[in-house]
């Protein structure tokens, strides 16, 4: 995808990004790098290898591919402990410069982004939101029906989209509202 040319029809990296080039020895799929840079790229999933691999920028792109591993608090505990104790472990960036996203559709407060909500400092107790930045990205907004972006998804499209699909599950893919949260998870 990164190395695709520009067909008339579809918008591609080198349309944007127009002097980015890969390094054509060190092309393949989960790892690349950029010629004439020391930027590189290491794909990997969770307690995927790292090992002796760091990063300066690091990425989590959604850990959870569905409701099933969303409502397995088995599943939900090993990705805590993954975040934790590896993908946190493989920084290369000093002390205060280090860069990190976690980007992931909020199924669960027992998510990574819920958890990393919920932290306290052990020093204090007090909560440590301030060394992190939450934006949530609602396709809509509610009160107004004005979609978050009409080119992308149309409310008339959002509409036969979900027509059919559960309210828990629509409401967590689209309006990033944990299933827990809504207080839908478990029953009496």
């Amino acid at each position: 995808i990164m190395k695709e040319r520009n067909d008339e029809d579809t918008i591609v990296m080198s349309d944007i990004f127009p002097n980015v080039r890969i390094k054509e020895d060190d092309a393949s799929v989960n790892k690349w790098s950029l010629q004439g840079s020391h930027f590189s790229y290491l794909g990997t999933g969770i307690n995927g290898g790292t090992t002796s691999k760091g990063g300066t920028v690091q990425v989590v792109d959604d850990p959870i591919k569905d409701a099933a591993i969303a409502l397995n608090e088995i599943e939900l505990d090993k990705q805590w402990t993954w975040f934790n104790d590896t993908f946190l472990s493989r920084t290369d960036a000093p002390q205060g410069r280090r860069k990190m996203i976690v980007n992931h559709t909020r199924w669960s407060s027992r998510d990574i982004a819920g958890r990393i909500e919920t932290l306290l400092d052990p020093m204090t107790g007090t909560p440590m939101n301030d060394m992190w930045y939450t934006l949530t990205m609602k396709v809509m907004d509610e009160e107004t029906g004005e979609m978050l972006c009409e080119d992308i998804l149309s409310r008339a499209s959002f509409y036969k989209l979900t027509a059919n699909m559960s309210e828990t599950i629509m409401r967590a893919n689209y309006f990033q509202e944990p299933l827990d949260v809504q207080g839908r998870l478990y029953t009496d």
